[in-house]
């Protein structure tokens, strides 16, 4: 029976229509990081305020009634459409100003930050700024902990998450100083590596550490984890010490540039190249305005001032060791 009542939830419309693309109420619930109780009894009460049911709950998938299906068209257009009038409110700039929180992994932080800070500062009244794992940075933003993320997952498999990337650099092999190999191109020279000396890893908690696994593996790197740390400081000085060489990037060297002077960096080259990619994350009913704007805050800060860093920290470098990624 309807409960008369003349206003409809644009949240539970926007709900439904999520439900119809997916034909589950679990995997809806898990994309905007409810409970699937919680978004059943958001649904059974749109259906009383239409006064008809808009699913056939009896079906696996959940499919949808005639009513629904006749619905559907409408309420998708009208989810449009408010999404549409909400972004053009917030772009005319009349929006009282909040907080914008913005996560991001370490090696982004330490290195991209204090540039964006400064810059955003300029922009918001107030900026929080967080740093970790990227898995804990891809929980952080599904539990709206913060409200735009700068991370290395650009979790694919969450539709109300947007991405767009913004760099990718290159695998960079770590030696002990003057230990190096003059030329690191084929899968041969890590195996030859690992025999001689132990493989320093980044812990798989982090996204980098299982990214790196992935890359010596496919190559045929067989090694015990003795040495697995979260902290590239860490394993520059285990590579600094002799006691075994380690796999790394531009942006981890970066933030621990004051320990490059007691080790070799080389390319991997030929078949050995290999890199991870760096994405803008924000949910869908996020100010696209503020994402647009750290879009191309970070890229100019990417070409104006971590490029050139690189460049003196690490002279021997090529250009493809980081990349800006220009398209989305």
């Amino acid at each position: 029976m309807p409960r008369h009542d003349d206003h409809l939830d644009l949240r539970a419309l926007s709900a439904f229509t999520r439900i119809a693309r997916t034909g589950s109420f679990h995997e809806t619930a898990r994309q905007l990081n409810v409970s699937a109780s919680a978004l059943s009894q958001v649904i059974r009460n749109l259906e009383s305020d239409l006064g008809q049911p808009l699913f056939d709950r009896s079906s696996r998938p959940v499919s949808l009634t005639r009513f629904g299906e006749q619905s559907l068209p409408a309420i998708q257009r009208l989810v449009d459409e408010a999404s549409a009038l909400r972004k053009r409110l917030l772009a005319t700039g009349h929006h009282t100003p909040r907080n914008l929180r913005l996560g991001c992994v370490d090696s982004f932080a330490a290195t991209v930050g204090p540039s964006l800070i400064r810059g955003l500062d300029t922009h918001e009244n107030s900026l929080q700024l967080y740093s970790g794992l990227a898995p804990d940075i891809s929980r952080q933003i599904m539990e709206r902990y913060i409200d735009f993320a700068v991370s290395t997952d650009p979790m694919t498999e969450q539709e109300s998450v947007r991405c767009v990337p913004l760099f990718r650099e290159s695998w960079l092999a770590i030696y002990p100083q003057g230990q190096s190999p003059e030329n690191i191109g084929a899968s041969a020279n890590l195996q030859a590596a690992t025999r001689n000396k132990d493989f320093i890893r980044y812990s798989l908690r982090s996204r980098i550490g299982v990214q790196i696994e992935r890359f010596v593996v496919h190559h045929g790197v067989r090694a015990n984890r003795r040495f697995e740390f979260d902290e590239t400081e860490t394993l520059l000085s285990l590579v600094a010490a002799g006691m075994g060489w380690a796999i790394s990037s531009a942006l981890c060297l970066l933030q621990s540039r004051h320990s490059l002077d007691r080790v070799d960096v080389r390319e991997l080259a030929g078949n050995l190249q290999g890199g991870r990619e760096f994405y803008l994350l924000w949910r869908d009913d996020a100010d696209e305005r503020l994402a647009r704007l750290l879009i191309q805050m970070i890229r100019q800060i990417i070409a104006h001032t971590i490029l050139p860093g690189i460049r003196q920290a690490l002279p021997g470098l090529s250009d493809q060791a980081l990349v800006l990624t220009l398209n989305e």
